[in-house]
């Protein structure tokens, strides 16, 4: 029986012109049609409570800052970054990768917990006498 012959698939990665990368924190989705899974990825960051206002000056010259687009109030606001549609089999796949990753992730994660970086600020010594 002659001997089975080895096939061989080479795979090059490159990156295409339209190429990017986002940061972010956050996902959701669902079902899109029979055989696809729907994934947006958003940052989530807490909106600055007003972005324009006004300054009063009261008759007893005392001043007060008014808002001018709605209450200040806190608002944690997601701006979606990029949407992506899966079919299950790559679903599947993405899944059985980031279970691998998991493990390396946690293990990254403990060491930095366990080992927090030196603090960026500069000693008091190092301070200038006019700041």
């Amino acid at each position: 029986m002659p001997e089975e012959q080895k096939k061989e698939i080479i795979f090059e990665y490159v990156t295409g012109p339209d190429y990017r990368e986002f940061y972010v924190n956050g996902a959701r989705g669902g079902i899109q049609s029979a055989y696809h899974l729907r994934m947006e990825f958003y940052v989530e960051k807490l909106r600055m409570p007003f972005t324009k206002e006004k300054l009063e000056v009261l008759p007893d010259g005392t001043q007060r800052r008014v808002p001018l687009d709605g209450e200040d109030k806190k608002v944690v606001e997601r701006e979606f970054k990029v949407g992506i549609m899966m079919p299950f089999y790559a679903v599947k796949e993405l899944f059985r990768w980031l279970s691998q990753r998991l493990p390396e992730i946690e293990a990254i994660e403990k060491e930095a917990l366990a080992n927090p970086p030196a603090s960026t600020n500069p000693p008091e010594e190092a301070k200038r006498d006019d700041e």
